[in-house]
C-alpha cells in the first residue's frame, strides 16, 4: 500500500479561501442578529437605506422623509449599494447588514486574485488570511457603513491602475515605497527639533504625504517599458513637472508654520517634510535601486496609452482651444469667499479642544 504524505493531502489555496469565506459568512449571519445596529453612523446609513426602500428616496436621501432640511450629505451610490438587498428581501436586521458582508467577501476574492497574479498562490493565500482576520475590516463588514465599499473600490482602482498602466504590475506596487520612506524620514527629522508631535498632525499629515504616491507612479511608468530603460533617464523625464508639484505642495503646507495654531503648525511642517523627502527618495534612491530595467514582455494597455499620448502630444489639434474654453468656464466659479478668523471664538474653542484631545506623540 503506497504511503500518503502530508504533501499529497494538502489543500489547495483556493479551497482554503473558499472554506474561510463560507465559515465567515455562516458565523456572521448567525451572530449579527445578536449584535444589532451600532449607535453611531451605522444607524444613520441604515435609516438612509430603509428610506430608499420604504419611501423611494433613491435620488435624494433625507433623514426625515420629505424634509429638505434633513438632507443626508452622503454619496448616493454608496446608499444604493447598501439598499439593494433590502429592496429584494425586505428591510430587517439581516438585510441591512448583508451587503457589507458580501462586499467584504468580494474584497477578499479581489485581493487573492491580485496577489496571485503579481506573486504566487502561497503569498496570495497569506495576504488574504491577514486581511480576513483584520479586526478593523471584520468590524466594518458587520456594520452598514461605507468603509468596506471604500476599501473595495480602492482595491479595484489599484488593480486597474497596475494592470492597465504597467506592463509588469508588480513594478507599480513599488510606487508606495517613496511615500512610506518620506513619512518615516520626515518624522525622524521632525524629532530632531521638537520633543513631540500631535497625533492629529501625524494622521492628517500622513494622509497628505500619501498623495505623493503620484511621484512614484510617474517615475515607474517611465521605467517600466517594453524596451530597456535606465533609472537616471526616468528621473530626467519626470524631474521638471515633479519638482513643480513638490514645491507647490511643500511650500503651501510649510506656510502653516505661521498660523499660530500649534496643531496646524505641526501638521504643516510634518507634511512639507514628508513631501520633500518623498521627492528626494524618488530621484535619489530609485535610480540606484533600478540603474537599468530590462524590457517588459508586453506593452501597457493600448487604449490607455493612446489616450495619454493624445493628451500629451503637442500636435493634437484643438487642445489649446479646449484648455482656453475650460479656463473661461472655470472663471465663473472662481469666487472664493473666506470667513476664517483665527482669533474668532470658534477657533479658540477648537484650539482648546484639539489641544486637549488630539494626543501627543513623544519622539
Amino acid at each position: 500500500m503506497p504511503r500518503v504524505s502530508g504533501r499529497d493531502i494538502a489543500l489547495k489555496p483556493e479551497t482554503i479561501i473558499s472554506w474561510l469565506m463560507g465559515l465567515f459568512l455562516l458565523i456572521t449571519l448567525l451572530t449579527v442578529p445578536l449584535v444589532g445596529l451600532q449607535n453611531d453612523d451605522a444607524s444613520l446609513y441604515a435609516l438612509a437605506a430603509k428610506n430608499c426602500v420604504v419611501h423611494g428616496q433613491w435620488l435624494a436621501q433625507f433623514v426625515n422623509p420629505g424634509d429638505p432640511t434633513s438632507f443626508l450629505d452622503k454619496p448616493p451610490v454608496g446608499i444604493w449599494l447598501l439598499a439593494w438587498i433590502p429592496q429584494l428581501i425586505g428591510v430587517n436586521e439581516i438585510s441591512i447588514h448583508l451587503p457589507n458582508i458580501l462586499y467584504f467577501l468580494l474584497f477578499l476574492g479581489m485581493l487573492y486574485w491580485l496577489i496571485k497574479r503579481l506573486a504566487d498562490k502561497e503569498t496570495a493565500l497569506l495576504a488574504t488570511l491577514i486581511a480576513s482576520t483584520s479586526l478593523t475590516l471584520v468590524t466594518f463588514s458587520r456594520t452598514p457603513k461605507l468603509d468596506i465599499l471604500l476599501t473595495v473600490f480602492s482595491t479595484l482602482a489599484i488593480c486597474l491602475l497596475l494592470i492597465v498602466g504597467f506592463p509588469r504590475p508588480f513594478i507599480g506596487m513599488l510606487a508606495l515605497l517613496p511615500a512610506l520612506a518620506g513619512t518615516i524620514v520626515a518624522l525622524f527629522v521632525y524629532s530632531l527639533f521638537e520633543k513631540g508631535i500631535s497625533m492629529l498632525a501625524i494622521g492628517f499629515g500622513g494622509a497628505i504625504i500619501s498623495f505623493t504616491v503620484d511621484y512614484g507612479i510617474a517615475y515607474l511608468l517611465f521605467l517600466d517599458r517594453p524596451h530597456e530603460t535606465h533609472g537616471l533617464d526616468a528621473s530626467r523625464e519626470t524631474w521638471t513637472l515633479g519638482v513643480l508639484a513638490m514645491m507647490t505642495t511643500a511650500v503651501s503646507f510649510a506656510f502653516l508654520f505661521l498660523s499660530g495654531f500649534p496643531a496646524l503648525t505641526q501638521l504643516g511642517v510634518f507634511a512639507a517634510l514628508g513631501v520633500l523627502f518623498t521627492f528626494i527618495f524618488v530621484h535619489a534612491v530609485y535610480p540606484f535601486i533600478f540603474p537599468k530595467m530590462p524590457p517588459a514582455r508586453r506593452e501597457s494597455f493600448a487604449p490607455f496609452r493612446k489616450v495619454v499620448k493624445t493628451l500629451t502630444s503637442a500636435t493634437t489639434p484643438g487642445k489649446a482651444w479646449a484648455a482656453l474654453a475650460l479656463f473661461v468656464v472655470m472663471l465663473f466659479f472662481a469666487k472664493p469667499v473666506f470667513h476664517a478668523d483665527l482669533s474668532a471664538n470658534a477657533f479658540k474653542i477648537t484650539r482648546k479642544f484639539v489641544g486637549k484631545f488630539s494626543g501627543n506623540l513623544r519622539v
